[in-house]
């Protein structure tokens, strides 16, 4: 039998167009459990069937007894009854004592707060959507102040340091202060432990108190009535806001939030106090302290190591960083809204965050970093390869790279030409087009085909490019020498 949650759930996600298969992971029921309840179009809690019990027949006694004396213990009754002829056990007794006993209500002093003296804050569970195809919690913030009764929602898809951080910061900010104490649960971002009275504070959270000078006021353990003011404020969200409302798309929510704590819950009559929040946040915010103070950096930070495919984990997801830094130590600091990685102190990159599981974020440009430093070490040991054939490389390569965009073309060629006719002969060939100042692949490519030519006879240099013509002065020809033999 399930609750009426998760047969909301189950066909929730139906109509978003998942499969029976992907209902059951979710929804952490088996797929037969899923297509039977996909069946039904109500809800139909299961009856139990109550059989005759052997305490029926004296529980007008055990009922006579508590009317006369509601202090006596289950044992006491437990005696009584079997006195009486009872054969049962004595759990069956301590239960039905136990349910028909009039509870003791504890009592509360009504507290009372001064303008600008606290706030309380507290999370709540707003439900869950899917995001790349996985259940993702939907949480939501809520400080009310303990004077005025004014509120402030917003909607998280985590409750981790940074958030928490943030969402007191946005908190103040509406408020236009801050309250001289913040009053929190036993939430590991407020309090680590209780030892005896003593509270151990999250360090994070102390460091943010003490920039912004409130205080901070943990509630005993399993006390929640010392902060009854959020408690009902949660409730009061989740009934009149969320109540109803569809969580997707969850960026539209924070905005919709916003008008309705403008429009509606801070404006309507507050119910205990019979007047409205937003007139007592006026009066209460000259009571609060100023936002003069630089806004605090609300991040979460970790130290890592860049791996080899130049990435760094937070979480479950990868995030690039600039090839270079593959192997060295980095800090990741990791706010609401982005992936911020340092290396010595220096910001190396910066990404979007991503609320999805294993994702692989990637910044384009570390990509082609890489590209062109794999390219760079190819050519540095193509470079070296080509200088070892002989010293005047290094001049010839000089002067190819003066005149051509593309020098690395042709040490490749050339070195491409070595392996057709071997080392001594490019070495030669190279020597000779130095001599004639001819400077390229194609020369060489020229010279080592007119040497290997089966014509005996040395055939032409062809000059590709004319920049590349000696600079040499021919004379006309004189062909008066030839006049004599048209006598």
């Amino acid at each position: 039998m399930i609750d009426y949650e998760k047969f909301h759930l189950i066909h929730t996600l139906k109509r978003q167009g998942l499969y029976t298969s992907q209902i059951s992971e979710i929804s952490e029921v088996s797929e037969n459990t899923v297509r039977k309840y996909l069946l039904q179009e109500k809800y139909h809690p299961q009856k139990r069937h109550k059989g005759v019990s052997k305490l029926d027949r004296f529980v007008p006694v055990i009922d006579e007894m508590l009317r006369r004396y509601s202090g006596y213990s289950a044992q006491q009754v437990f005696q009584e009854i079997q006195a009486h002829g009872y054969q049962g056990g004595y759990t069956l007794v301590k239960d039905y004592v136990r349910k028909v006993r009039p509870k003791a209500r504890k009592a509360y002093l009504s507290l009372h707060f001064k303008p600008g003296q606290s706030a309380q804050v507290d999370w709540g569970v707003a439900g869950y959507i899917l995001i790349d195809g996985r259940k993702r919690k939907v949480s939501f913030f809520v400080m009310i102040l303990s004077h005025s009764r004014a509120i402030f929602v917003y909607f998280t898809l985590s409750e981790a340091q940074e958030f928490w951080l943030e969402c007191h910061q946005r908190s103040f900010q509406y408020f236009g202060g801050i309250p001289a104490e913040v009053m929190v649960d036993n939430c590991k971002t407020a309090v680590i432990s209780h030892r005896g009275n003593e509270v151990v504070y999250n360090e994070h959270y102390i460091d943010f108190a003490n920039h912004y000078g409130f205080k901070i006021v943990a509630c005993r353990v399993r006390q929640p009535q010392e902060k009854g003011r959020v408690e009902r404020a949660v409730g009061f969200v989740r009934k009149n806001f969320i109540n109803g409302r569809k969580l997707e798309p969850f960026e539209a929510l924070n905005q919709d939030v916003s008008i309705w704590l403008d429009k509606i819950a801070n404006t309507r009559k507050h119910q205990q106090t019979e007047k409205i929040p937003a007139e007592e946040l006026t009066l209460e915010q000259p009571h609060l302290q100023g936002l003069s103070m630089p806004p605090y950096e609300c991040v979460s930070s970790h130290s890592s190591k860049v791996n080899k495919l130049f990435r760094v984990r937070h979480l479950t997801n990868l995030y690039s960083v600039p090839p270079e830094f593959v192997g060295e130590n980095i800090i990741l600091k990791a706010s609401v809204t982005h992936i911020a990685i340092y290396h010595d102190g220096k910001l190396i990159a910066r990404h979007l965050r991503s609320f999805k599981r294993k994702d692989n974020i990637e910044e384009p440009a570390h990509a082609i970093a890489l590209v062109k430093t794999r390219k760079t070490a190819k050519d540095s040991k193509m470079l070296a390869l080509f200088l070892k054939l002989d010293p005047i490389c290094e001049e010839f390569f000089k002067r190819i790279d003066d005149k051509r965009p593309d020098a690395m073309k042709h040490v490749g060629k050339i070195l491409a030409l070595r392996a057709i006719y071997g080392h001594e002969l490019v070495r030669q060939a190279l020597l000779d087009a130095h001599e004639m100042n001819a400077y390229g692949s194609e020369y060489i490519s020229n010279i080592l085909m007119a040497r290997n030519s089966a014509d005996p006879e040395s055939s032409p240099l062809h000059i590709s490019h004319k920049k590349d013509l000696l600079d040499l002065e021919i004379p006309e020809p004189d062909f008066s020498i030839y006049n004599h033999l048209g006598e």
